[in-house]
């Protein structure tokens, strides 16, 4: 479940980041993204599993970010 969330998130993140890349001050959307990618200090928070499978396809959303932005 955690691999299919980071993948899904992934793919789904470049996918609408691709779209906003392209309409957005380059600058301002990598400072944004990079802002949120240190989750993975957070993992460790909670031992529930639908947590844990949230902030999984956050961090593979986040890490989608980049993709886009730099082609």
């Amino acid at each position: 479940m955690i691999g299919s969330a980071i993948f899904y998130g992934y793919a789904f993140g470049k996918l609408v980041n691709g779209f906003l890349a392209d309409h957005a001050n380059m600058k301002r959307f990598l400072t944004a993204g990079v802002c949120c990618l240190p989750r993975q200090h957070r993992m460790g928070w909670s031992t529930l599993l639908w947590v844990w499978v949230l902030l999984w396809g956050l961090n593979g959303w986040f890490q989608g970010f980049g993709a886009p932005a730099g082609s």
